[in-house]
């Protein structure tokens, strides 16, 4: 084979693996694109102390960002066939009942109670585009494990993680999750 044969076969081989290579990369972006795009983040801090009183980062899991899960969770468990449609059934299922939040919260640890019974230290209330305040039907902690931090990188070690499922409604933008304690409230917005 001649020089200009090789240089040809080499800018082919070059071609293909930088296409490959980036299709992966424009994938991944485009999960961390719609994981941004969904996700809300606030502080509320002490005056007195400056010290946080809570951090919280919730994503809605919007049928745009349910679908970009899908595929990246199918993607990084290498699901195929069978257990990809199983994944995406299980995932309309739970999008049919019930308007899911994941919420990844810092507290300190006299306010690190959330949960649904009396107890609870925060209370978590959806306020939809025409002022309903819905409370959730659901909230379970989900352990902090490395998927978790890989699909949702703004979690940390002094995390805590929770899926909170409110009443299925036509929700719409503008909505807004509020966290709130005899501590304070922030609020979290779509528009």
């Amino acid at each position: 084979m001649s020089n200009n044969g090789l240089k040809n076969v080499f800018k082919i081989f070059l071609t293909v693996a930088l296409v490959s290579g980036l299709s992966g990369v424009v994938h991944a972006d485009s999960y961390k694109t719609t994981l941004r795009e969904w996700t809300r983040h606030k502080q509320l801090f002490s005056v007195q102390t400056l010290q946080t009183k809570i951090m919280v980062h919730a994503t809605y899991y919007s049928p745009a960002f349910r679908k970009a899960y899908e595929a990246e969770h199918i993607k990084k468990k290498y699901l195929d066939g069978v257990d990809a449609q199983t994944y995406v059934e299980e995932q309309e299922r739970k999008q049919s009942q019930g308007d899911e939040f994941f919420v990844g919260m810092y507290v300190r640890k006299p306010y690190k109670e959330f949960s649904q019974g009396k107890e609870s230290f925060w209370e978590a209330v959806l306020t939809t585009a025409s002022g309903e305040e819905l409370s959730p039907i659901r909230i379970e902690q989900v352990p902090i494990t490395p998927y978790e931090k890989v699909m949702f990188p703004h979690l940390n070690r002094w995390s805590q993680a929770y899926r909170v499922v409110f009443p299925k409604t036509d929700l719409k933008e503008p909505f807004t999750l509020t966290m709130r304690s005899v501590i304070g409230q922030t609020h979290l917005h779509w528009d």
